[in-house]
């Protein structure tokens, strides 16, 4: 893209993309997160804004950029947390690709034509692309890691204990926004997570291994803790939250089979059946359990999780 007359110049027969930005309070990193949209090449952009009740200088900011956008629209969010605004930009997308992006990220300039490429050819089936993002961590301005390092999605089992897919990186074409709309959960973890899962069931997911997002860690993350204490912590949770059965991924597992069972292909219905009767431990649940199937990407984790799948009913009710 190029600048017209302060605007950005209209490429003919380049594809048409509606970016969707949440915003919230984004004062501080906002105009490098639009000046990276304002560079993206080869598509035309068109700017919704969500905001979700900012009291900073977001909104100024957002509407000092808004000429330089071929389309620009700014609503208000329904102030009910990032998934619930996300959802609701969705429902306004009409153009051919949809593009997620939060307002504290940094887009390389081809994110969305290269996200394009890797989905086009997918234009009668729900499809999306993601991407690996550099870590950034914002206190020494130093890139921390990529992540994921590879695509870790092999099956349903492989992203439903755990979501793989930033959603700053996240780009749908019109048959999966589509798909999105047509049911709004009240039990995903979160709106990225749950996009993954309902693509994956229904059609297409790439992947494109090299980073095109600059993901920037800010204080409020788990900064100083031991990555050792903080796998502690979490295996902790997690086994108390199967105690009482009120973990995440069952529930979203539960929102997923409750909406889409019908819709999801067969092998995938198998396998979120069996994950679902680990809720209601039995003997036979071991089986599952102890099978071939990969849960999570890390060794460590994976022979983790399984111990609590193990140990949750032992520990909390007899088997039946």
């Amino acid at each position: 893209m190029g600048l017209l007359g302060g605007k950005l110049q209209f490429i003919e027969g380049a594809p048409w993309v509606d970016v969707l930005l949440a915003t919230y309070n984004g004062e501080k990193f906002l105009p490098e997160l639009l000046d990276s949209l304002i560079a993206q090449t080869n598509v035309n952009i068109s700017l919704i804004v969500s905001d979700d009740g900012s009291t900073d200088k977001t909104i100024q900011i957002i509407e000092q950029y808004a000429t330089q956008f071929l389309e620009f629209k700014l609503v208000t969010g329904p102030k009910n947390g990032p998934s619930k605004n996300f959802f609701s930009l969705l429902k306004l997308s009409t153009k051919e690709y949809a593009a997620l992006a939060d307002h504290d990220d940094i887009w390389d300039p081809d994110h969305l034509s290269n996200s394009i490429n890797r989905i086009k050819a997918n234009s009668t089936i729900p499809a999306i692309s993601y991407t690996s993002v550099r870590e950034l961590n914002n206190k020494t301005g130093a890139i921390t890691r990529i992540w994921p390092e590879k695509n870790y999605i092999k099956d349903l089992n492989s992203i439903i204990v755990k979501n793989v897919a930033r959603g700053c990186t996240i780009v749908l074409n019109r048959e999966a926004v589509e798909l999105i709309n047509t049911k709004t959960p009240n039990s995903e973890v979160m709106h990225d997570w749950w996009i993954l899962l309902v693509i994956a069931t229904h059609g297409v997911v790439e992947f494109g291994p090299n980073p095109e997002i600059t993901y920037r860690l800010h204080e409020s993350n788990h900064v100083g803790i031991p990555r050792r204490s903080r796998a502690l912590i979490s295996y902790a949770k997690t086994l108390r939250h199967i105690q009482t059965g009120k973990w995440e991924p069952f529930g979203q597992a539960l929102e997923l089979s409750r909406l889409y069972g019908t819709s999801i292909q067969n092998k995938d219905r198998q396998d979120l059946a069996l994950f679902l009767k680990l809720q209601k431990p039995t003997p036979s649940n071991l089986k599952y359990i102890c099978s071939k199937r990969t849960f999570r990407n890390a060794i460590r984790e994976e022979l983790s999780l399984r111990v609590i799948f193990i140990l949750a009913p032992l520990m909390t009710r007899n088997w039946k």
